[in-house]
């Protein structure tokens, strides 16, 4: 077994992070994200090959992940990780429909000359890059107005318990 990943949650332990979660929690999230980051490789690798970067498939992944923290109740009849890897797998999926759609209109080009298919390559491959930091980008934020969110809850709470005592 692999030590570069945390160990993942127990049902029990899940269980308890996600009602801490709902409580407001924003460590109980971090906490769900990192435990699960085996799933989220575990599901890249499968898709992992010559046209697909693992490390790019990690990425998006961890985006679907993030996602599937954000969005999951523990009202589901389902445990956080067989939510998650939906989540990551959708997403994943959704970025590889996307990439084959560029290749399919490099191709459609009519493209013969090599030094044009490197060219058009090296373009995709760009298009690539800039979409997968536009992904990241989109994560921080999600991740951003999260943390928001938590703290004006947190103040909120904490105002409204002034109001009662004062």
């Amino acid at each position: 077994m692999s030590t570069s990943f945390p160990r993942p949650l127990t049902e029990k332990e899940e269980r308890y992070y996600v009602q801490q979660l709902e409580a407001g929690n924003a460590e109980a999230r971090n906490i769900l994200i990192e435990r699960n980051l085996r799933l989220v490789a575990h599901i890249a690798k499968k898709y992992a090959g010559p046209a697909y970067c693992q490390d790019d498939l990690i990425s998006i992944g961890t985006i679907g992940l993030i996602k599937a923290v954000s969005t999951y109740t523990s009202g589901k009849s389902t445990r956080l990780a067989t939510y998650a890897a939906k989540c990551i797998e959708n997403e994943i999926l959704m970025n590889i429909r996307s990439t084959k759609k560029n290749r399919q209109e490099v191709a459609a080009s009519g493209v013969v000359d090599p030094k044009t298919a490197r060219q058009a390559q090296e373009q995709a491959k760009e298009r690539r890059s800039n979409r997968l930091y536009a992904i990241i980008a989109i994560a921080f934020v999600v991740i951003a107005i999260g943390l928001v969110v938590w703290n004006s809850n947190i103040i909120q709470r904490g105002t409204t318990a002034v109001t009662v005592e004062g």
